[in-house]
């Protein structure tokens, strides 16, 4: 009777054990990035996003669109993070990317879930978009942005592709891309323009309102 005793304390035991690791596993916790609690300059953006909310931003920083002349509507005011042009594009598999900038899990989040963000492609130092030099204003122009990026095991996640179309050359609303269910479990993402109608050493991507969900 004893040993059916210690045999069933075991086997609770071990039980317990599963369902806090399956739980642990289970949970994460959920954020949406909007930037908009960041000091930025809206004249000379330069001030690196950095670590924001369980992830580290490389080669994003933080910008404030002027509207009515940055050719963008942040989806949520007054910052996007923004990417600009690079003097080497970014060779991942068949894709070239540049402009670009990643994502990834900052000390204390193991992995994480990319759920949606707001993207726009601007021509200027302010989605995608151009600087118009001439007039000092900045225009939305069509363009293709591809996500890509790594799971914690090391694989490579699937390229996905999202298009831009502006519907105002000067003060265009971001667009929503949706990631697919296959972005979870996630060490690293990369966004990047795969293609843009035209590219200058003032493109910019902008995104906003990035939701992701991490495992700590």
């Amino acid at each position: 009777m004893k040993l059916s005793v210690i045999s069933l304390t075991f086997a609770a035991g071990g039980m317990a054990a599963v369902l806090k690791e399956r739980s642990s596993k289970a949970f994460c916790q959920s954020y949406t990035d909007t930037y908009d609690d960041l000091s930025s300059n809206p004249l000379l953006p330069t001030t690196e996003v950095g670590t924001y909310h369980g992830l580290t931003y490389s080669a994003f920083v933080v910008d404030e669109p002027l509207v009515g002349t940055s050719g963008i509507v942040p989806t949520s005011s007054p910052n996007v993070a923004a990417a600009t042009m690079q003097q080497d594009e970014l060779q991942l598999g068949s894709l070239s990317l540049n402009p670009f900038g990643t994502i990834a899990t900052a000390s204390g989040t193991k992995a994480f879930d990319l759920r949606s963000f707001y993207f726009a492609y601007q021509l200027s130092y302010k989605g995608c978009v151009v600087d118009d030099k001439n007039t000092a204003v900045t225009v939305s122009s069509g363009c293709t942005i591809a996500v890509t990026g790594y799971y914690a095991t090391g694989q490579q996640a699937p390229e996905v592709t999202f298009a831009f179309a502006p519907t105002s050359l000067t003060e265009a609303t971001l667009v929503l891309a949706e990631l697919p269910a296959t972005y979870t479990l996630l060490k690293n993402v990369t966004f990047g323009i795969a293609d843009g109608a035209v590219v200058t050493a003032e493109t910019v991507l902008d995104i906003d309102n990035v939701v992701h969900c991490n495992y700590l």
